[in-house]
């Protein structure tokens, strides 16, 4: 995936939080980055729906 690259940059930013005594961001991070996977996932679905759809009217 083209956006997964910004869930690693989460994790990064949640582990430094964590361990520089921020635990509440480090949570909101957590949850951030739980949205950005269900989204992605999310547009991935889309794109195979389309892509299929697209295939089948050929």
């Amino acid at each position: 995936m083209k956006n997964d690259w910004v869930i690693s940059v989460l994790l990064d930013l949640k582990e430094f939080a964590r361990h520089n005594g921020l635990p509440r961001l480090a949570d909101e991070l957590d949850t951030a980055r739980l949205v950005g996977l269900m989204e992605i996932e999310q547009a991935y679905d889309a794109g195979c729906i389309a892509l299929n759809e697209s295939l089948e009217n050929q």
